[in-house]
């Protein structure tokens, strides 16, 4: 009998999991996205925001809601060692990072950068929302009952900085603002029929001090 053939409607590189389960289950997969990432025509917004987060003036949040989101940062990153210069502003205090997930969290570590919060039980901009820090000063792990609410924090007003999708929800923005933050919120991409004029070119990030070669 001949296998099924399955359209995988996404790039080769990103389908290995579900090509690997159909192949078990007897099916013959065939990757090939239809849609594909896509910086903005104007990016000098996001480069912005990640010169604001390696050199934060206050308490700052820089929010990773995908992989792609990622790959987009390094795109327009004007150094290479863009992660390097967001731990030096994290070693200060005044930066955290916060991933949605996982697969965001591993993205962002590829490139050298830490985290302090990532939600442990719904991994979605509703679960960031559900389980954040309440206080700026928080970090993950700490118990954010103890912390005060936003209404009494002191001080500046917390930065949350998101880089998201042109399609991402408001969910963790009107979050974060109902918590107190002053959200800056920025377009990293866009997805397009491929191919994209501007496509999210994902560089290999440098191999990490002490790292085996």
């Amino acid at each position: 009998m001949t296998p099924a053939r399955v359209l995988i409607t996404r790039d080769p590189a990103a389908a290995h999991e579900l090509a690997a389960l159909l192949r078990e289950r007897g099916h013959e997969p065939c990757a090939s996205p239809m849609l594909e990432a896509q910086l903005p025509a104007d990016p000098s917004e996001l480069a912005g925001l990640l010169d604001q987060a390696a050199h934060p003036s206050g308490p700052t949040w820089l929010c990773v809601t995908s992989a792609t989101t990622v790959a987009a940062l390094d795109a327009v990153a004007q150094s290479p060692d863009w992660g390097a210069q967001l731990e030096a502003a994290r070693a200060t205090g005044l930066l955290r990072v916060a991933a949605v997930g996982e697969a965001t969290a591993r993205a962002l570590g590829e490139y050298g950068v830490g985290l302090d919060f990532v939600p442990s039980r719904v991994q979605s901009a509703a679960g960031m929302v559900a389980q954040w820090p309440e206080h700026p000063g928080a970090r993950s792990g700490e118990d954010s009952r103890k912390a005060p609410r936003a209404s009494q924090w002191t001080g500046p007003t917390p930065l949350a900085l998101l880089p998201v999708s042109a399609l991402g929800s408001d969910t963790l923005c009107q979050g974060l603002r109902e918590l107190g933050y002053d959200v800056r919120r920025v377009t990293a991409y866009e997805m397009v029929p491929v191919p994209a004029e501007r496509p999210v070119r994902r560089r290999e990030p440098e191999p990490l001090a002490g790292s085996a070669t």
